[in-house]
């Protein structure tokens, strides 16, 4: 997420970017990478990415639930 304010995607490309040797972007990067290192951004993450898993859970045991419905309907007929 941080990556898209350098306009970057991967971290070779944030090492491109620190590259170019301006200072203020060094420590812009060097900012990012303390934000990102810390105990509490990497348990945010978890919770993030805990949150979509259980979001991806909750519309797709409906949708399986209805297709065994659905199956159960057909074979009945």
């Amino acid at each position: 997420m941080f990556l898209r304010v350098f306009k970057a995607d991967t971290e070779e490309e944030l090492e491109t970017l620190e590259k170019l040797e301006v200072e203020e972007m060094k420590q812009m990067l060097n900012t990012y990478r303390n934000i990102v290192n810390s105990p509490g951004y990497a348990y945010l993450e978890r919770r993030r990415l805990m949150g979509a898993m259980d979001a991806n859970q909750a519309f797709n045991n409906p949708r399986r639930e209805g297709e065994k419905r659905g199956e159960e309907r057909e074979r009945s007929k």
